[in-house]
């Protein structure tokens, strides 16, 4: 399976870079290399980087054990369309 990952120092959290670098490698992942789906690892507590992940059109697949501690496991399923991301940021937004 091809992962996409990111790690960032401190100062550069909450710019976005996480978001648009994982997007650019998805695209690639999809358009150019042809593959079926990406995966992508974070430890449970960091629902900052869930959030990144859940924004990029992946799902949470399940928790799992990587090198000896707690992780979940996120997916692509199936490939989203940028419509359709920028529909779910748009509904996000919207006051209920």
């Amino acid at each position: 399976e091809v992962e996409v990952g990111y790690s960032l120092y401190p100062a550069w959290w909450g710019l976005g870079l996480a978001a648009e670098v994982s997007r650019a490698c998805l695209d690639h992942a999809q358009q150019t290399l042809k593959l079926s789906s990406v995966v992508a690892l974070t430890v449970p507590q960091n629902l900052r980087s869930q959030r990144v992940l859940t924004k990029l059109g992946m799902r949470f697949e399940r928790d799992l054990q990587y090198d000896g501690k707690p992780h979940v496991l996120f997916r692509t399923h199936p490939w989203p369309s940028a419509n359709e991301l920028g529909l779910a940021a748009d509904n996000r937004n919207r006051p209920n």
